[in-house]
């Protein structure tokens, strides 16, 4: 009898044991991030701003092209993904996809440019660029580098937009 008294109390206690565990494990934690928040929604929306675009022959620079930048930034389809909806001086569009990593960006899809020289002479080249937003700003710097015939030849971007 001694022994199924002691059977009883220890199954009582596993019993409460395991009613504890399960109330407490299946409990959200709290300061998680919610899944259903997507980080790119505060980023979306247009920025206007300025552009700087350098070309250097070997170490010497050109004059730069300054001019008037609006970007429209919008969720791509994949879940790190951004639009960069890109308008040079209200003439030129160009559209490439950044991936997101906190307030920080790469640009993805684009991997070659052309450095014009002159109508006639244009160089191909790699292509790379980062940015990030900060305070309602998009900061984007991409580069552009070739060497032909034993010349470097480079393509600077400096883009500083405000969100409208």
């Amino acid at each position: 009898m001694a022994f199924l008294t002691i059977v009883r109390s220890y199954r009582n206690v596993l019993m409460a044991l395991l009613v504890v565990s399960t109330l407490t494990t299946s409990c959200k934690k709290s300061g998680g991030s919610d899944p259903d928040i997507d980080p790119r929604e505060q980023y979306v929306g247009t920025y206007d701003g300025d552009y700087r675009i350098t070309i250097y022959i070997g170490s010497d620079g050109l004059t730069p092209d300054v001019g008037k930048i609006n970007v429209a930034v919008t969720k791509a389809s994949n879940p790190k993904e951004m639009y960069f909806d890109m308008s040079y001086d209200g003439n030129v569009k160009e559209r490439v996809t950044a991936e997101l990593n906190g307030d920080t960006f790469t640009i993805i899809d684009k991997k070659t440019d052309q450095i014009t020289l002159t109508p006639t002479n244009k160089v191909s080249s790699d292509y790379a660029a980062t940015g990030s937003f900060t305070s309602n700003q998009l900061l984007l710097n991409a580069s552009a580098n070739a060497l032909r015939n034993g010349t470097q030849y480079s393509k600077k971007y400096d883009i500083i937009a405000t969100r409208k």
